[in-house]
Order: C-alpha cells, then sequence, then structure tokens
C-alpha cells in the first residue's frame, strides 16, 4: 500500500506552454467529475473543438494545470483539457507503472554520480508527482521519494464516457464513424472518395480521414502492412484481407467494427455495388477469408 501523501504543486513549475498546451514541466493530479456531462475539449478555451465527453464519478488522470483548465491524457499520442470547475481533486499525484525490468530509482534526477535508492522491477506501480524534462519525480510503494527515467515509466490513461459505453477507444470509434458515414455510397474501382471507393480506396481514405493515417491504394500492399493478427483476437480498427473470386492472391479488405461483422465497399451486392457491412464469421466472406492486420 501507498502511503499517504501531502503535496503542494507550485505554479512556479509550469514552465512555458502554448494553447495547445505544449508544456516542459508537468504537475500531476487525479481528480473525480463532479458534474453529470463535462466536455473533453482539443485545447484550453471553452470556442475549442469537442474531442469526448465524460460523466460524473468518473476518476481521471491530470497531466497539468493551466489557470482553471486540466490537461488530460486521451492516449499515449494526445491530449485534450477538462474545466477544472467541475472536478474534485482526489489526490496530488498520478499512477504510473514501470515498463522495463530492473530500473534505477534515484535520489536525484540525473544517471551521474547519484545514489540509487531501490531496483524497481517490470509492473511496479509508481505515484507520480511531477515531470521536469527526461525525468519523473515519484513515490514508491515503500513511501520513498526519488526520480526515474520518463521512458522507463507508462503513465496511466482514462476512459472516456464513450469507450465506458461501447468498448472502443478514441481511435476505434473514429474509423466505425467515418465508415459508418459512406455506407451506400457506390462501388467503382479505382474510386478513392469521397462519392464513390473500390475496396482499398474505401479503407485508405477512412484511415486518412478518421486518424490521418496514410495508406497505399491496393489491398495486397495494405495485407503487408501492420502486424499479423489471429481471427479470434481482431478488435475494432483491425484490417481484413480476402482472396475472392477463386483468387490466389489478396484481391479484398475492409475493416474490422467488432461484433464478427466488418465494413467494406463490395463489388458483390446483387448488382447495388456499395459500401457495406457484412458478416465476417458465416456466409462467402467466411470461406475467402485469408487474414487480418492491425496497424501501428
Amino acid at each position: 500500500m501507498f502511503k499517504k501523501l501531502k503535496v503542494v504543486i507550485s505554479t512556479s513549475l509550469i514552465l512555458s506552454l502554448s494553447m495547445t498546451g505544449s508544456v516542459f514541466a508537468e504537475n500531476y493530479k487525479k481528480v473525480k467529475i463532479d458534474t453529470d456531462i463535462l466536455n473533453v475539449r482539443e485545447s484550453n478555451t471553452t470556442d475549442s473543438k469537442k474531442v469526448s465527453r465524460l460523466g460524473r464519478g468518473q476518476e481521471i488522470e491530470v497531466m497539468n494545470v493551466i489557470d482553471n483548465w486540466y490537461e488530460i491524457r486521451l492516449n499515449d499520442e494526445s491530449h485534450a483539457f477538462i474545466s477544472s470547475d467541475y472536478c474534485e481533486v482526489i489526490n496530488d499525484y498520478v499512477g504510473g507503472k514501470i515498463n522495463k525490468p530492473l530500473v534505477n530509482f534515484r535520489e536525484k534526477p540525473s544517471t551521474g554520480d547519484t545514489k540509487i535508492i531501490s531496483k524497481l522491477h517490470e509492473g511496479d506501480e509508481l505515484q507520480l508527482l511531477s515531470k521536469d524534462d527526461d525525468w519523473y519525480k515519484a513515490v514508491d510503494a515503500d513511501g520513498n521519494e526519488g526520480y526515474v527515467f520518463a521512458e522507463l515509466v507508462t503513465l496511466n490513461t482514462f476512459k472516456t464516457a464513450l469507450e465506458l459505453s461501447t468498448g472502443l477507444d478514441l481511435k476505434q470509434n473514429k474509423l466505425i464513424q467515418v465508415g459508418k458515414a459512406q455506407l451506400g455510397k457506390p462501388y467503382v474501382w479505382a474510386a478513392q472518395g469521397p462519392n464513390a471507393f473500390d475496396c482499398s480506396g474505401f479503407v485508405q481514405y477512412v484511415f486518412k480521414k478518421a486518424v490521418g493515417k496514410d495508406l497505399p491504394h491496393s489491398s495486397r500492399t495494405m495485407s503487408t502492412t501492420g502486424t499479423t493478427i489471429k481471427k479470434a483476437n481482431l478488435k475494432a480498427g483491425d484490417l481484413v484481407f480476402f482472396k475472392t473470386g477463386g483468387s490466389s492472391s489478396i484481391n479484398h479488405t475492409g475493416i474490422y467494427i467488432g461484433n464478427g461483422e466488418f465494413i467494406h465497399a463490395s463489388s458483390a451486392n446483387n448488382n447495388n455495388d456499395s459500401v457495406v457491412i457484412s458478416k465476417l464469421n458465416e456466409g462467402y466472406y467466411a470461406k475467402v477469408y485469408a487474414w487480418a492486420k492491425r496497424l501501428d
């Protein structure tokens, strides 16, 4: 069990930031949402784009305090903001876990002539008080305060109200949302949208529009990218590939959306070729399924 701490966060530690929340020092808190619905925004202003919502009672880890706004981590790559007026502070730290074996927990933020307090192991939990440059100031499970190199720690992330209700993360939801918005649009060979698609053109368009990822316009080339995933381990957003019409090589692709279904631009839809949702584990596509890929 962690020892109870009283931590005073000094605003002097906040060095510099822009309206997008880019900072050179971070000061952490854990808060609980104290309103029925709280908008999550792209930047620290009420005029900025809403990117998600949170619900009453959700506990959120705050990466920085900027005036009346909390900067929060959406995932490993992006941050967003919530108003501090509707939050109750629980702790003046956030959680993290060691992600490598035998990590040095040091007395000072330096690899030089610095006392090593202890050796931390993969999976060990820390209370992270703040971050300066490449180091976290932290408290270990024995209540010792020290420093650990930031790359060796994985920060806890939170689930949004959308994730809690659907089980999908923000990227997955966006891919499905953009994909379903194309339902019914016609299949046209070599078309890449936005008014018509072929199969790889559809996947290419959805990934670019939803998450800004560029993919090649070829199902065969797409099938060589990413990490191969077993069919039993498919998650929404994975690419699925097929060998249709007796082909010996990949010639069709789509996006898995969960519940045994995938969305794709079909050229075999009873002369009404269009973007449709089909079953993956039954019927024609179960017979011609080849493999799946998960993109980074």
